[in-house]
């Protein structure tokens, strides 16, 4: 009895330190299913992603004051939206962009 006891509160306290592997097991699963529904490569997710993180970075490094820029990138292709304060900004944040998606068509940024 008392050894089934101690068992029984070794295996309570082993699940306390692995509260946080469903969590983590089912935002894998959840990232398969994403990805195995997505028509494109791998690569080309990974690039999407670094075009969009590159371009809010550049262009909200460069026009600090005012400006709210969201980018969506499938296939390379990228869609700015927001808001900037005047054209020449609105200019700026589009050679900047453009600059990037150029750079991951031509292997480089």
């Amino acid at each position: 009895m008392h050894l089934s006891l101690v068992a029984s509160l070794l295996m309570l306290a082993g699940l306390q330190l692995l509260q946080g592997c469903a969590a983590v097991a089912i935002g894998g699963i959840a990232g398969t299913v994403v990805m195995s529904q997505d028509r494109r490569t791998v690569g080309t997710i990974t690039e999407d992603a670094a075009i969009e993180m590159k371009s809010v970075s550049r262009i909200g490094q460069k026009l600090k004051e005012g400006v709210h820029i969201n980018a969506n990138s499938y296939n390379r292709m990228l869609l700015l939206t927001g808001e900037v304060p005047d054209t020449a900004s609105r200019e700026e944040a589009e050679r900047i962009a453009r600059f990037i998606v150029l750079g991951a068509l031509s292997g480089g940024t």
